[in-house]
């Protein structure tokens, strides 16, 4: 009997019949690393997911595909639309001369984030890519509540006036750096990363207590927009120079519309600029880099 069994698996190693991968697949399927792997791209990634399975011969099972899910890092290609058509933005590019038309919009790179990361891309691109598999294509309608949100109906009215302390302490170590040299009360500094001058009033340990002094009508870019700078008793005072009605400024918030102004507060309009609308976008997942 062992004779028996001995001259049997012979012979099924001879023929293959033990599950040897076979040297070639049938078309249009191709072989990797003894998977016949169905429609595998240029990179030979056997993940295509417009086939029904990934067929090992060695066993005749179906290899699971990756799948995108919350937490998993993707990355895409998308074109996105307004309704009638416009481009909002893409990175889907094929020639060079349609990067250069649609240029600053395309960058013909995939987009890569995490799923769920609301730096990533609008929460319905990012709903869409749930349960999709790498290479796989889908054209989807997104409504402005899962894109930039529907108008708030009242405005917002902020006031036009902040104000800070106009003593602030400061690393004496720092300062010796930038100045050269050992700081001592009554000096008068310029600080690289501020715009006006400051005055050392004491030193205690590792800190410099120091009076900032912005000059007569100083001005800079801040939070509101170009904001005028004065000092008043202990009190920096910044005011909003000149705004705009109908232009676009940083508030505490976000980025909003100036409406209306007076001498105390500004009226904004915080809306998105595209809130209320609806895209149409086309999405393809590239890659599942990680969590698939």
């Amino acid at each position: 009997m062992k004779r028996l069994l001995l001259v049997l698996a012979v012979v099924a190693l001879a023929c293959g019949c033990l599950g040897n991968p076979p040297t070639e697949c049938a078309k249009p399927s191709v072989l990797i690393n003894g998977i016949c792997c169905q429609d595998a791209d240029e990179n030979a990634i056997c993940d295509n997911p417009t086939t029904s399975s990934l067929l090992n011969p060695a066993t005749s099972t179906t290899l699971p595909l990756l799948t995108a899910k919350p937490g998993s890092t993707v990355a895409i290609y998308y074109t996105i639309t307004f309704l009638n058509g416009t481009l909002l933005g893409s990175n889907e590019c094929k020639t060079n001369q349609e990067k250069q038309e649609n240029s600053p919009f395309t960058d013909c790179k995939p987009k890569t984030g995490v799923i769920g990361d609301t730096a990533f891309m609008i929460y319905g691109i990012q709903r869409a890519l749930i349960g999709m598999h790498p290479k796989e294509n889908k054209s989807i309608t997104i409504p402005p509540e899962d894109a930039y949100g529907l108008p708030y109906e009242e405005p917002v009215t902020e006031p036009r006036v902040q104000t800070s302390s106009r003593y602030t302490e400061l690393n004496i170590a720092k300062l010796r750096q930038q100045w050269g040299r050992q700081p001592l009360p009554g000096d008068i500094i310029h600080i690289n990363e501020l715009y006006w001058p400051v005055t050392i009033v004491n030193i205690s340990g590792d800190y410099a207590l120091v009076r900032h002094d912005p000059e007569p009508g100083q001005r800079l870019m801040g939070d509101f927009g170009e904001t005028e700078v004065t000092a008043d008793g202990d009190l920096l005072i910044y005011r909003l120079a000149d705004p705009q009605i109908g232009s676009w400024v940083g508030t505490q918030q976000q980025m909003a519309k100036v409406l209306a102004y007076d001498n105390d507060t500004i009226t904004y309009d915080i809306n998105h600029p595209l809130a209320g609308q609806t895209f149409i976008a086309n999405i393809t997942l590239d890659a599942i880099t990680e969590g698939g």
